[in-house]
């Protein structure tokens, strides 16, 4: 049997993981781009759903920070500046520290005041930056036909200049204490490469090191997103919001404005909410990954959300719910100790890419 040879293989394809990619392509290095799900992007994929193509799931927004719009842009990526302006929402007047009780509870007396639902979010950070300090900012920007622009257009990039990109394929194991390093994937297929690529997510069963053969990979939940199919109309306008110190809603996304398909008179908002059960890890509520809703309790939970819509003055009171389609958010998390003893090797034949923002991971990675 020939086994395939690459310079790097990069597992996962979070638009992070595609721009490395190029990265490595235009060294002239051979690259192989491995993804376990049929559409490449990682949290940042499309689904097409009543009828409407490449409709968006989840709650993307890009911080607004130069230096990464600058890298998206120099790789092609057209950007708009977002209209109206993010925005956040105060559920109620809380806080975790000292100092976001006061300017929570400031925020939530001149909403109600002034009648309206939401305040700005440069605004809201321009305040919270006198305490951490100011960076370089910009007005924030998005792709006008949301992820799918982003991840087409990577997509497309890699294969022009001969990149491999393969989809519905997971790395069985990989003996990363060897040069080159031998791979094996969930097909049989065996595979060696200089470099191997993990991002924070990555789903490898079997890792070799140090004689020790280890499986670090828990597959868990950290994220749900409903997806709402709205008749009816905003009371103002809005394209996306961060909810603060409510018990259910973390993000709410018009994900209906980056698709051409939805007519004017339905409303398509993706909303992120908080999972109510599970151990907190780093700020998130980590679930079993058998503890999806059942529909009964996903049909709640959906009217729930379109009540607390009207509730917050952001919809009105009139709407009717269409549909919604419901989706769990996996994550792998893996053995610390296990990770730990593989970074501390500083085997410099594997690189891991800690990426959580998007922008962030660009600025810090490209």
């Amino acid at each position: 049997m020939q086994i395939a040879e690459y310079d790097n293989i990069i597992v996962g394809s979070s638009p992070l993981n595609l721009i490395v990619a190029l990265q490595k392509l235009s060294n002239n290095e051979k690259v192989l781009l491995i993804e376990e799900n049929e559409k490449l992007g990682g949290a940042w994929y499309t689904k097409s759903i009543w009828g409407y193509k490449n409709m968006e799931v989840g709650c993307h927004i890009l911080k607004n920070k130069v230096s990464g719009y600058s890298i998206l842009t120099k790789n092609g990526l057209k950007l708009k500046t977002m209209s109206p302006k993010p925005s956040v929402l105060i559920a109620k007047p809380n806080g975790v520290s000292a100092l976001n009780k006061v300017l929570n509870t400031f925020f939530y007396l001149v909403c109600k005041i002034a009648g309206k639902a939401t305040i700005e979010r440069p605004f809201y950070d321009f305040l919270k930056s006198l305490k951490h300090g100011r960076q370089e900012r910009s007005e924030y920007k998005y792709f006008p036909n949301g992820c799918f622009e982003l991840v087409k257009k990577l997509e497309l990039d890699i294969l022009k200049r001969n990149g491999i990109i393969k989809t519905n394929c997971k790395i069985k194991s990989a003996n990363v204490q060897n040069s080159p390093i031998c791979v094996t994937s969930s097909s049989g297929e065996q595979m060696t490469c200089k470099k191997l690529i993990l991002t924070k997510n990555f789903n490898i069963e079997n890792i070799t090191w140090n004689d020790t053969t280890s499986n670090p990979i828990q597959r868990v939940l950290i994220g749900e997103h409903y997806v709402l199919r709205l008749n009816g109309k905003k009371k103002s306008p809005f394209s996306f919001i961060h909810v603060l110190e409510d018990n259910l809603i973390n993000l709410i996304s018009d994900t209906g404005a980056f698709c051409e398909d939805v007519p004017n008179t339905e409303l398509v908002l993706c909303i992120s909410v908080k999972s109510g059960n599970g151990v907190k890890e780093n700020n998130l509520i980590v679930n079993s990954i058998e503890s999806k809703p059942t529909k009964t309790e996903q049909n709640q939970c959906a009217e729930m959300l379109l009540k607390k819509l009207k509730d917050f003055n952001l919809i009105s009171v009139s709407t009717l719910m269409i549909d919604f389609i419901y989706e769990s958010y996996p994550v792998n998390v893996k053995d610390p100790n296990a990770i730990k003893e593989l970074k501390e090797r500083k085997n410099p034949n594997v690189e891991f890419l800690d990426s959580t923002d998007l922008i962030d991971s660009l600025i810090q990675y490209c």
